[in-house]
C-alpha cells in the first residue's frame, strides 16, 4: 500500500498541474485573442466624407487583421467636444488611439504646419494632391512623431469658402469691419485681418449659435461643413473664395502605434493610403452636390479670375509672415511642389 501511494500521489499532483496549466494557458490565449480596440475621433458631422472614409478604412483594417483590430468611430467630435486641438492632445496622451485633424489646429504645436494653410497656395485640387503626396508631404507627416503622434496619411478637407449674413462679399474690401469667425490659428487670424475683417475665434460646437445670435457676421469653412452643419439657416450669402485648401491629417497615438506588431502597423499604413483616393473623391463629389443644394438655399457668389487675383494679392503679407516664422526654405519646398 505504501508503495502504491507513493507512486499515485505524484501522478495525481502532476495531472492536476497539467489541468491547471492547460486552463491557464487557454485563458491567456483567450485574452490574447481579444480584439484591440481603436477609438477613432471623427470631428465632422456624421454622414459626410470624413465619416464614409473612416468607415471604409475600418472595414479594410478589420478584414485584413481578421478582427484583431477593431475600430470604433465617434463622429461629431463627441469624444473631444468638437475641438480638434483636444483631439491632438488626446492622441499625444493616448486618451484616444486615432483621430482626424487639420493643420490650422496643429500649428500651435509645430508652426511648420502653417505652410499647408498658406492662402491661395493651391490653384486646384491636383496641385494640392501633388504637394501632399510629395517628399515635403511625407516630411510633414514624419514631423508629427516629434510630438508623440504617428501620421498615417494626408487626406482632404478641401477648399474653404466664406459665408455672410447681411452683406454680399465679392472683394476683400467688402469685409471691412465684419466680425468673422475663424479657427484659433494665428495665420488664419492674420489672413482675416488682411481682408479688413475682425477675426473671432469660436469652436465648431458653438459656431451655429454664434451665427444665429449675430455674435459673428460670417464664417469660413469647406462646402461640406457649411451644408452638413446647416449654416445656410443662419447665413444668406456664400462666396466661393477658395482662399485656403486644407489637407485632413489621419493620425494615431504614437505610443499606441509603436506598441503594435510591425504587421499591424503596415496594415494600418497601407489601409490609410488605400482609402486616400476614395476620401478625396468623396470630398469632390460632395462639394459638387452640396454646392448645387446650397444654391437653392443661399445666394452663391462666384468670383472672376480678376477678382480672385485681388484676394490673392491681399494675402501676400501672410506668406511673408509665415516664411519669416518657419523658414523660407520650407516655404519654397511647398511652392515648388504646388507649382505656386
Amino acid at each position: 500500500m505504501k508503495s502504491k501511494f507513493l507512486v499515485t500521489l505524484p501522478t495525481v499532483i502532476l495531472g492536476t498541474a497539467l489541468v491547471l496549466g492547460g486552463a491557464l494557458t487557454g485563458g491567456a490565449a483567450a485574452r490574447a485573442a481579444d480584439p484591440i480596440v481603436i477609438k477613432a475621433d471623427q470631428g465632422a458631422a456624421a454622414g459626410g466624407p470624413w465619416q464614409r472614409a473612416m468607415e471604409k478604412f475600418r472595414d479594410i483594417v478589420e478584414s485584413k487583421t481578421n478582427g484583431q483590430l477593431k475600430i470604433e468611430i465617434y463622429p461629431d467630435g463627441v469624444l473631444t467636444n468638437g475641438n480638434l486641438r483636444t483631439t491632438i492632445q488626446m492622441l499625444q496622451s493616448g486618451g484616444i488611439q486615432m483621430g482626424l485633424f487639420l493643420p490650422a489646429f496643429y500649428e500651435g504645436f509645430d508652426p511648420r504646419w502653417q505652410a499647408f494653410s498658406l492662402p491661395y497656395l493651391f490653384k486646384d485640387n491636383q496641385a494640392a494632391y501633388n504637394t501632399c503626396d510629395s517628399d515635403v508631404g511625407q516630411f510633414m507627416l514624419d514631423t508629427l512623431e516629434q510630438k508623440k503622434i504617428k501620421g498615417l496619411s494626408l487626406w482632404q478637407q478641401g477648399f474653404r469658402e466664406l459665408t455672410t449674413a447681411k452683406k454680399i462679399v465679392r472683394m476683400p474690401a467688402d469685409m471691412n469691419g465684419m466680425k468673422m469667425r475663424v479657427m484659433g490659428s494665428p495665420m488664419f487670424i492674420s489672413m482675416i485681418k488682411g481682408f479688413g475683417a475682425n477675426p473671432t475665434a469660436t469652436s465648431m460646437g458653438e459656431l451655429f449659435t454664434a451665427l444665429q445670435q449675430g455674435v459673428v457676421d460670417g464664417q469660413e469653412n469647406p462646402i461640406n461643413t457649411i451644408y452638413l452643419r446647416r449654416f445656410y439657416e443662419v447665413q444668406k450669402y456664400l462666396t466661393l473664395t477658395h482662399h485656403v485648401w486644407s489637407p485632413l491629417i489621419l493620425a494615431m497615438s504614437g505610443s499606441f502605434f509603436n506598441g503594435l506588431s510591425p504587421e499591424m502597423q503596415k496594415i494600418l499604413l497601407d489601409a490609410a493610403e488605400e482609402v486616400k483616393p476614395f476620401e478625396r473623391q468623396f470630398v469632390r463629389e460632395d462639394d459638387e452636390k452640396m454646392t448645387a443644394e446650397l444654391r437653392k438655399k443661399m445666394e452663391v457668389i462666384e468670383l472672376t479670375d480678376a477678382e480672385m487675383k485681388v484676394w490673392k494679392e491681399a494675402t501676400k503679407r501672410v506668406h511673408e509672415e509665415v516664411a519669416d516664422k518657419i523658414g523660407r526654405d520650407l516655404v519654397n519646398r511647398f511652392y515648388k511642389a504646388a507649382g505656386y
